[in-house]
């Protein structure tokens, strides 16, 4: 199966907008990027490796900055992996 990451996007865009209303508000400030895989530090940061059984297919990041006792902002990054997820939908169709 092959999606060209434009595709893939315009998906996740379709989905973000697919979100009801009532709960729209909790990601309005959330950031959401598409990304073939996970990087190795990604990884690592939730304890996988390349050889791991688990496919991560999705991944929150929350980056905090604070000056002295003050949070000066605050960003929340949603990533989805386009090349896992389209491996476990070809899976599960040959199934």
């Amino acid at each position: 199966m092959q999606i060209s990451k434009q595709q893939f996007e315009q998906f996740v865009a379709q989905a973000i907008d697919g979100v009801p209303e009532k709960y729209r508000a909790w990601i309005n400030n959330l950031a959401f990027f598409v990304e073939d895989y996970p990087t190795e530090d990604q990884l690592r940061k939730v304890k996988l490796s390349k050889r791991s059984d688990v496919t991560l297919l999705g991944l929150y990041e929350a980056i905090i900055k604070q000056k002295g006792s003050i949070l000066d902002w605050f960003s929340l990054t949603g990533l989805r992996y386009s090349k896992s997820l389209l491996k476990v939908c070809v899976e599960r169709r040959r199934n």
